[in-house]
């Protein structure tokens, strides 16, 4: 958790770090909101790609989450309007109400029942193209498409409690055994190729407002489990369906 949380504000720093990029020709920062389609979107207690609720979804559960990102363009001379593009952006989705749900009524039956839910970071770099027509002197229209990788991130599944088993001697006597438990889900980084459409309107030379539809692409979902039972320690490794990060990012950007 710890690496992760660096991994997060290294790039924020980055992405902030607007006095160190404005130099570059055509540089931008951005931010805005994303939000998850189809099976990115879709997940509940019955179907649930991070655990062996069904080994046949491909539905993550994401939430509504949000985008920083810097992007950098580059006139091409030889045609008026036209851009060279290069970008870098974080988007971050949490687990929907129907995912946290799910973890509420497991909890009912356990004693001091914990989780913490995992969160989908996605890291796509990309280049590519960008056209803006001026419709006067103050807006312009502009569209653009950009294709390259994208580096997911799923952090840790993590469920705490204490449960109690009961067990006969064979003499008809029952007892109850009460243990400490702790599951852990450990997900891969996968790395995918991927792409976004965008469109939107730049006023002033200076903001933005755009809507871009990206793709991330398809990764299988594995990784270890780890098992901690009153000090105990087991792993196994699993390996569930793909899931495919499809998602619609509104935001607003300033440029230098």
């Amino acid at each position: 958790m710890k690496r992760q949380f660096m991994l997060v504000a290294l790039i924020i720093a980055i992405i902030l770090s607007s006095n160190t990029f404005a130099q570059i020709p055509g540089f931008s920062i951005h931010a805005g909101g994303v939000f998850p389609n189809g099976d990115f979107a879709e997940g509940d207690e019955k179907s649930w790609a991070l655990v062996e609720l069904n080994k046949k979804s491909s539905d993550a559960g994401a939430a509504t989450g949000f985008n920083l990102g810097i992007k950098s363009q580059f006139k091409i001379p030889s045609v008026k309007g036209l851009n060279f593009l290069a970008s870098l952006d974080f988007m971050y989705n949490g687990m929907n109400s129907d995912i946290k749900d799910l973890f509420d009524e497991i909890g009912e039956d356990l004693e001091d029942f914990e989780y913490t839910t995992p969160k989908y970071m996605n890291i796509p770099i990309m280049l590519g193209l960008n056209y803006s027509y001026g419709l006067n002197d103050k807006i312009k229209l502009w569209g653009e498409f950009a294709a390259g990788i994208n580096i997911r991130k799923i952090t840790d599944l993590s469920l705490e409690g204490t449960d109690y088993e009961y067990y006969s001697d064979g003499w008809g006597n029952y007892y109850e055994y009460e243990y400490d438990f702790k599951t852990t889900y450990i997900y891969d980084i996968k790395t995918t190729f991927a792409f976004q459409l965008g469109g939107g309107v730049l006023f002033a030379d200076r903001f933005s407002v755009g809507l871009h539809y990206y793709a991330l692409g398809k990764a299988k979902v594995q990784g270890d489990i780890k098992y901690d039972d009153d000090g105990e320690t087991e792993k196994e490794k699993f390996k569930y369906k793909d899931i495919n990060p499809s998602i619609l990012v509104l935001r607003l950007g300033l440029h230098f």
